[in-house]
């Protein structure tokens, strides 16, 4: 990391961090950043935060709940692939070592019987790896396996071999325990004897021991270890830690016995998992709880903890904190005080309760396990539970009246007493003061005090008594004796009396103006009119707006009518009412009570007995409604009549709160009081009604049939007598008889008041004709009877002719056609009918004969019987040709007459041409031209064609042929013919015709052909100065320009359109004069026929680019194209010409597009002439042009980048250095020599030069010998050049061709010129652009003048020398070019006849060669370890260390110096207090070359008196400490305010801390005086305490008794702090031991996470003594610079016993 310091601490991480300086770290963090530049962060997520996070999830923030999901799959996944992983991995582990196991026992049994086969350096056997491995398994997580690079099959399982020894010969396990006890073990001998073996047999028994068979030797080394194995006593299990595995075994665990293999011992293994914390002791009960207890009782429980391990174990009790609980001596079952496995020690828990709450505390059992046992002490009485609402429901009253309402209150809980108390007298001191009523105005609660066991109740009354129309609430408190309030509402309404009319059915009925109503009526109900002797009925409901009971009842009275004046009022109270006891109204019920808030349903009955008109009143009256003492001022909203009267409380109370006081006769009982009543009107309704005579009527007045009806047919008719009365009538019908029948079904009859009746009426017609008739009925009791008129017509039978019309379609003559005609007779009836043409439609004969009909029907006429039908076929025999339309007429009997058309077509064949004159317009000589004609069939009828042949003067100058030439022509069928007309001689065509034949025409039809037959004409057209063929052509005239700025290396294309302007083919040659190209091989990118090829589709265009290295002759197309384009240049002319194509056919009426490629290799100016050759027209000549530019010179490190300017970069190089050279090579791809000339050039800055003028005299670049001197040239006259002859495809070089008779050859487009008259330059004169200044230094190349040999190369070398001295500290850019200009010594090449001409020196584009370079001062490259740089971040507390002050603390950072120069580098390294330097550690860099690396690190650094030589590519580490002292924090920390800097000291104060920052440079002075700085940044973090109170009150306390209240004190800042507290001063008597604070100091860390212990909890207590005010102030402060706190005490002694505290809360 660089060591400039550019961002403090407390700023974001970089964007990209440096790459670790050690090359096998795996910290690939670097490449992340600099790949998600905006995404990456070195934060990382722990395993635990993802629990945690999992755990605390529950929120309601959605984002949090998905980001904590996601971090959980992630987690989720993570761990499923490292458990996969692992599995894999030691699935592997386990397959090599049964592999080594197997390939151990291969090795083994091959070297059996050969005592030296590990010698010979056999190869070893075949491994098994492959076959211990599941594939499967790893081929599913995307693993190699062996498969997959070996094809070795599975070798097949050896068969089973015999045991060398039976079983029963094979040694046991008690033959094994004896051996390794070490009893002696005899192995039978060879020769079955049992007598002892010699001296000498031994001997050869040890010889026999050397070549031990190796299995054998193995079981003996291990016999052997066996013996030499120290012995393992058990150790004693009560020693051993339940954390550990030998000591965690349990007696409440269930354990696993597993047996070891080949053995008879059992081991007994613990199943629990070894992160569970052990369990040591149970305790029994697990919680001490004691549930019912009184104040002052002492109470015991015993406590027994057991033994639940497997060994002996300890513990220790820790009694608890508060006073009410303590623990007596334990009971141990032995002396020692160890506990036994399965055995328990007693305890015995006492309780002293002082009040009736609830008690919590714990004791602690501490054993050997590394968690304690905590066993909860509780003191839980039973509360009591009483079954009373929160609020108290006393409902509705009426105003001015009296409710009483009981409340049975049961204890579902404890026993307990209780009092009741206004809310406002909460909290009280004494209770006996309490009444026995409580009196919350406008209620009473009774009693007040009362004790209630657990399950029993008691009745609470509540007397509510309203003074006016609102809601009345209270609050009472009920006090337990077991310090438990609770606060309870009270509540009621008051309500005055009042109902209203809810519905009535059918509606209200509201006064229209002028009608006569009742004066005082709210309401209005009318009755629908009735007939006598009826009666109608309504529902009325009326609802009771109050939430109290009400008494009523009905009174009807005659209407008050008065008539009065506008503004006058009047109310009842003054209205006499008088009652109406003949009224035609009922209201049932007429008596009862109004439930609270409900609606009560009224029936109102109008039965009228005579006709006429009813208006009635009817009154609702409330009864017993309590008076109102303000009743005189409150406005009445009833408008009702009140009577005053006296009755007691208990008539006017509601039943239901007498009968809830008769249920318990213990309740209290409320004194009689006299409320004064009355009863008022509480609703007034108008009723009026009318009764009507009777009302009957018949619907329709009248009945029409619609239609007709035929004879002797009956129909029925309905209709309706409606009877609108209320009571039945009786009716009677008259009926009509005569030659038609009328008659109603039931002439007689009674039909039902408010009934509809339906009636039937019969209607049967005699005779054709009209029926119209009038009906009568006679009603009982009506004056007028009612009448029923009755209209119809009958008709006679009908016959519809389903046959729409006939069409006999077309009828060829002399044939005849047959068609159908369907009748159907539609009456009931029979019918008579006839059918005939109509005598309209029959020609007229002149003679007056009848005509006759060319139809004939059969049958011609017949009955039909009723609903029948009949077919007529009709027979058509024509006896013209012509269009027959006429009409065929059915008449019937007595019925109406229908008439039929038909038509039909009489025809024979005909055709004819649609054009009968084919001219061709355009038609050329030998060209057949094709043309379509139509033939066309007039008629439907089909008939036979066949052409003739050719007919006029014309026809032996051309042919012609028809398709089809005959055939068969369909109906009204159009058949196109193609006709092929050839001409053979050029003129016009007038006379010429061809027949056609058709069958059934008399005389033929004639088809005449004309044209006009045309030759062959070209056109010539070229682009204007474009390679794409379809741009702008050219007019005027034809050339073809490639333009005065071609590129050398280029390959141009201009192209010539030849259009054939006929339909002639015609075959052409095109060819060059001079510039004729080398036969080359295929294009690359054409094939042998011309024809473009295509890219493989299979193969990548990535390869397209590469050769196929399969194939040797393979190219690459940038290859392929260069070796073409030089086999087309082979001729060395500079330019050759490609056409494409060179010959071929020229489509008729096409364009043939011909492409002239050019191809340079040598810049100049080409003129030449391409040869057109068309058929047997006159050849064409197009002169083509072309100026070629560029150099064909290039340098070999460009040559692949052709677009890309060369230029040589020195890099960086120190001031002093020697010259840095770079060779270079450069191609000459031209065909001739070329000798270039170097000029070098630097680039200033401010060089406002704009133009350089070159003036030179005679060759601006002469030839120079190698000194450099110009080398003059003898005058020679040399002879005039003889021109090359002209070269084209038709006279080719062969030995048989003579070319000395072509040399004399001109042809019109060569331009010859006089080479003789070309004097050369004396004075030449040049200005061009200023780029930069001519010198040799710093840059150069040699040699300045070279020839370059054609198509071949040569080494140059481009030098760069630095300047001696940088002149600045940054270091200076050098930048210039070299510029090689050339220059051709061949004059022959200059010019070659008319043809080329080349310019050379100042008048070619130079070859160009830039250069850059750097020089740069001495400086070195800092790397500092921390990514932040050199940041020391400390805190005071840092001074103190385990309780200890410190002299000073040191903190340390290095840093890294590395030489990135070419030469070495002499330093001094400075620093100032409070830094300083501890040591310099010098390193090599494992980036040097590597002759330094195994070189010595001394040699490398040499300091003397501070001074230090490090060489280039090496480096040293610094290493610089920051002190930090008390001395340094007192210093700053007074004389510095927030934001101010003295001497690089700063604070910085924020909300939380106060840091104090340290600024200062590690410096490095060069033995130039340059100096470079490395900043240094520490950071001082100042604790700070804060108090939770600035001040405490106590209030006034009891003297004698200590109070106590607690605060906090808090440390957010990052440093620790260590506090005392002192008092400072005291207002009035203070003596010692009346403030205290508990702890007076202590320790707070660093506030780093919210589980450092940063905070700390102190008391104050404060005890009176003496009735006065007492004041302290306690001072908190630090040792470490801390701001002084300041808390103010307050306290005011008592001797009053009621500020005693029971709780001290």
């Amino acid at each position: 990391m660089s060591a400039k310091i550019t961002r403090l601490p407390e700023s974001e991480p970089p964007m990209y961090l440096q790459r670790p300086s050690s090359g096998k770290s795996q910290d690939i963090s670097h490449v992340l950043a600099s790949t998600f530049r905006e995404l990456f962060t070195r934060d990382f997520v722990e395993q635990e935060r993802v629990k945690n996070l999992n755990i605390s999830r529950s929120t309601d923030d959605e984002y949090h709940e998905k980001y904590v999901e996601q971090l959980r799959k992630v987690q989720a996944e993570r761990e499923r692939r490292m458990a996969e992983a692992a599995m894999l991995e030691r699935h592997i582990m386990q397959a090599r070592a049964r592999a080594m196991s197997a390939d151990e026992r291969d090795l083994n049994r091959a070297a059996e019987g050969c005592n030296m086969y590990h010698d010979l350096g056999l190869p070893p056997v075949d491994s098994n790896y492959k076959h211990c491995l599941d594939s499967e398994m790893l081929k599913k997580h995307h693993l190699i396996v062996p498969e997959d690079f070996s094809t070795a099959e599975r070798p097949r399982a050896p068969p089973p071999r015999a045991a060398s020894r039976p079983h029963y010969a094979q040694q046991t396990e008690t033959s094994i325990i004896h051996v390794e006890e070490g009893s002696p073990r005899l192995e039978p001998s060879k020769s079955g004897s049992g007598k002892l073996k010699t001296k000498d047999e031994r001997s050869s028994i040890d010889k026999w021991q050397e070549n031990m068979n190796p299995k054998k030797r193995e079981v003996d080394r291990t016999d052997l270890a066996l013996l030499h194995r120290r012995s393992n006593f058990l150790r004693n299990p009560r020693h051993r830690p339940p954390s550990a595995a030998e000591g965690a075994r349990t007696l409440i665990k269930p354990n696993k016995v597993v047996k070891e293999l080949g053995g008879a011992k059992v081991k007994v293994i613990d199943t629990e998992k070894p992160k569970e914390s052990s369990v040591v002791f149970l305790a029994s009960p697990e919680a001490v709880v004691f549930t019912s207890y009184q104040v002052g009782q002492v109470y015991e429980m015993t406590l027994d903890l057991k033994n639940v391990s497997a060994a002996s174990r300890q513990l220790r009790v820790i009694p608890p904190k508060s006073q009410y609980f303590s623990v007596g001596l334990g009971k141990f079952p032995g002396e020692q005080g160890i506990v036994a496995p399965g055995m328990s020690v007693q305890y015995n828990i006492r309780f002293v309760p002082d009040s009736l709450m609830d008690f919590d505390d714990f004791i602690t059992v501490q054993t050997q396990s590394s968690k304690p046992l905590i066993v909860s002490l509780l003191g839980r009485r039973q509360p009591p539970v009483l079954t009373l609402p929160s609020e108290i429901d006393c409902g509705h009253c009426l105003v001015g009246g009296l409710r009483v309402t009981h409340f049975i209150v049961k204890n579902l809980g404890g026993d307990g007493r209780f009092c009741i108390m206004p809310r406002k007298n909460w909290p009280t001191a004494k209770f006996q003061s309490v009444s026995q009523v409580v009196e919350v105005d406008p209620f009473e609660v009774r009693p007040s005090v009362f004790e209630l066991p657990g399950n029993q109740a008691i009745v609470i009354e509540v007397a509510f008594s309203p003074i006016g129309i609102e809601t009345f609430t209270q609050e009472i408190t009920v006090v337990c004796d077991n310090c438990q309030v609770k606060h309870f509402t009270l509540k009621g309404v008051g309500q005055n009396a009042s109902v209203e009319l809810a519905s009535v059915s059918d509606g209200e009925n509201f006064a229209v103006p002028g009608e006569l109503c009742d004066v005082t009526a709210q309401h209005q109900i009318k009755f629908d009119t009735l007939n006598p002797m009826t009666y109608t009925q309504k529902k009325m409901v009326i609802k009771n707006t109050t939430n109290v009971e009400l008494p009523y009842t009905w009174q009807i009275f005659k209407p008050h009518i008065e008539n009065l004046m506008p503004g006058e009022t009047v109310t009842s109270n003054t209205i006499e009412r008088h009652p109406n006891k003949e009224s035609m109204f009922y209201v049932t019920p007429e008596s009862g009570s109004l439930p609270p808030s409900q609606m009560q349903e009224y029936t109102l009955t109008f039965a009228p007995m005579t006709v006429g008109s009813y208006h009635d009143v009817i009154h609702l009256i409330l009864q017993q409604i309590p008076e109102i003492s303000c009743q005189s001022e409150e406005p009445e909203d009833n408008k009702g009549v009140k009577v005053s009267e006296k009755i007691s409380d208990h008539e006017s109370r509601p039943q239901s709160s007498s009968s809830k006081q008769k249920t318990n006769d213990t309740a209290p009982k409320t004194p009689d009081v006299t409320i004064p009543v009355t009863d008022m009107t509480g609703l007034e309704i108008e009723l009026k009604g009318a009764c009507d005579p009777l009302n009957v009527e018949v619907k329709p007045y009248a009945i029409f049939v619609p239609g007709q009806l035929l004879v002797s047919t009956t129909i029925r008719r309905q209709f309706l007598m409606e009877n609108h009365s209320m009571i039945a009538v009786c009716y009677r019908w008259s009926s009509l008889q005569d030659c038609h029948f009328i008659e109603v079904e039931e002439p007689e009859g009674e039909i039902l008041g408010g009934e509809t009746r339906e009636m039937n009426m019969t209607i049967t017609g005699g005779k054709p004709g009209k029926i119209n008739h009038t009906l009568v009925c006679e009603i009982e009791h009506l004056d007028e009877p009612l009448t029923l008129t009755v209209q119809a017509e009958i008709k006679g039978p009908e016959v519809a002719v389903r046959t729409p019309s006939l069409d006999f379609g077309l009828v060829r003559y002399g044939e005849s056609a047959t068609q159908e005609i369907v009748l159907e007779n539609t009456s009931q009836i029979a019918a008579k009918w006839q059918i005939c043409e109509s005598s309209e439609y029959l020609p007229r004969d002149p003679s007056g004969s009848k005509a006759v009909s060319d139809f004939v029907f059969t049958p011609c006429g017949g009955e039909l019987p009723p609903l029948g039908s009949a077919t007529i076929s009709v027979l058509f025999q024509p006896t013209m040709c012509k269009r027959y339309n006429t009409v065929f007429e059915i008449s019937v009997e007595e019925g109406v007459d229908s008439f039929l058309s038909a038509c039909g077509e009489v025809q024979h064949p005909q055709a004819c041409l649609l054009s009968c004159q084919l001219e061709m317009p355009e038609v050329y000589v030998g060209v057949s031209v094709t043309n379509t004609i139509t033939l066309l069939n007039q008629t439907l009828l089909e008939t036979m064609y066949e052409w003739g042949e050719l007919e006029g003067d014309n026809a032996a100058d051309c042919s012609i042929s028809l398709e089809p030439k005959c055939g068969r022509l369909g109906e009204r069928e159009k058949l196109d013919i193609q006709v092929t007309f050839t001409a053979h001689q050029q003129g016009p065509v007038t006379d010429c015709k061809i027949p056609c034949y058709i069958k059934g025409m008399e005389n033929p039809i004639y088809l005449a052909l004309s044209c006009d037959a045309l030759g062959l004409t070209v056109t010539y057209r070229t682009p204007r100065e474009s390679n794409d063929p379809r741009c702008e052509f050219s007019e005027d005239t034809l050339i073809l320009d490639y333009g005065q700025d071609v590129e050398l290396g280029s390959n141009p294309k201009r192209y010539v359109h030849i259009t054939n302007n006929t339909d002639i083919t015609a075959p052409f040659n095109i060819s060059v004069d001079y510039f004729i190209a080398g036969k080359p091989p295929t294009p690359p990118d054409l094939k042998k026929d011309g024809i473009a090829t295509k890219t493989n589709g299979q193969r990548r265009p990535m390869l397209g680019r590469t050769a196929n290295l399969s194939d040797p002759l393979s190219k690459t197309t940038t290859r392929a194209q260069a070796d073409y384009s030089k086999a087309v240049l082979r001729d060395g002319r500079g330019s050759a010409f490609v056409i494409q194509p060179e010959n071929g056919v020229l489509p008729p009426f096409g364009e043939q597009v011909i492409e002239v490629t050019a191809f340079t290799d040598m810049w100049g100016q080409y003129n030449d002439t391409l040869i057109c050759k068309i058929d047997d027209l006159d050849p064409v000549t197009i002169p083509i042009e072309m100026s070629v530019e560029g150099c064909p010179l290039n340098f070999q490190m460009m040559a692949a980048l052709k677009e890309q300017m060369p230029i040589v970069r020195f890099g960086t190089h120190v001031s002093g250095v020697p010259a840095v050279s770079r060779p270079m090579r450069v191609n000459n791809t031209s065909p001739y020599d070329i000798r270039i000339d170097w000029q070098t050039y630097n680039l200033a800055e401010g060089d406002s030069k704009l133009i350089d003028l070159l003036i030179n005299i005679g060759d601006p670049f002469p030839l120079r010998d190698v000194n450099g001197d110009e080398i003059v040239p003898p005058e020679v006259k040399e002879p005039i050049p003889v021109p090359e002859p002209p070269r084209d495809k038709f006279y080719a070089e062969t030995p048989d061709t003579d070319l000395t008779g072509l040399a004399s050859r001109s042809l019109p487009t060569t331009r010859a010129t006089d080479d003789s008259q070309l004097l050369p330059k004396l004075i030449s004169v040049k200005m061009r652009e200023h780029e930069g200044k001519a010198g040799i230094e710093p840059f150069d190349i040699q040699p300045r003048q070279v020839v370059i040999p054609a198509r071949s190369h040569i080494m140059l070398t481009a030098s760069y020398t630095p300047f001696t001295k940088s002149t600045t500290e940054g270091g200076i850019d050098c930048v210039g070019y070299a510029l090689g200009f050339m220059s051709l010594d061949n004059k022959r090449v200059q010019r070659i006849g008319g043809n080329v001409s080349r310019e050379q020196a100042l008048d070619v584009p130079p070859l160009r060669l830039d250069f850059t370079a750097h020089v740069k001062p001495a400086l070195l490259t800092l790397e500092t370890l921390d990514d932040e740089g050199m940041v020391y971040n400390t805190a005071a507390s840092d001074l103190i260390q385990d309780g200890h002050h410190l002299r000073q603390f040191l903190k340390s950072q290095s840093c890294k110096l590395t030489n990135m120069t070419e030469t070495p580098l002499n330093f001094r390294m400075l620093t100032n207090h409070p830094f300083f330097l501890m040591g310099m550690d010098p390193a090599m860099d494992d980036t040097g070359p590597p002759s330094r690396q195994k070189s010595s690190a001394k040699k490398h650094l040499s300091s003397q008196s501070q001074q230090f030589m490090l060489r280039p590519q090496y480096n040293i580490k610094a290493k610089v400490v920051f002190s930090l002292t008390m001395d340094l924090v007192h210093e700053y920390l007074h004389l510095l305010a927030s934001g101010e800097e003295i001497e690089g000291v700063s604070l910085l104060v924020t909300d939380c801390e106060r840091r104090m920052c340290i600024r200062d440079n590690l410096k490095m002075r060069f033995n130039n005086d340059t100096v470079q700085e490395l900043p240094l940044y520490a950071t001082i973090t100042i604790p700070s305490l804060e108090l939770s109170h600035e001040s405490l009150n106590f209030g006034t306390c009891l003297v004698g008794q200590q109070r106590e209240l607690e605060i906090s004190l808090k440390n957010i800042t990052g440093s620790a702090s260590y506090w005392t507290a002192i008092m400072e001063k005291s207002a009035g008597r203070v003596e010692p031991g009346m403030f205290a604070v508990v702890p007076a100091s202590g320790f707070l860390e660093a506030h780093v996470t919210h589980v450092s212990k940063s905070k700390a909890y102190i008391k104050i207590q404060f005890t009176a003594k003496h009735n006065m005010e007492y004041e302290c102030v306690f001072v908190f402060q630090g040792m470490l610079g801390e701001e002084p706190r300041k808390l103010y005490v307050r306290g005011q002694g008592s001797y009053d016993g009621r500020h005693e505290a029971l709780v001290d809360i």
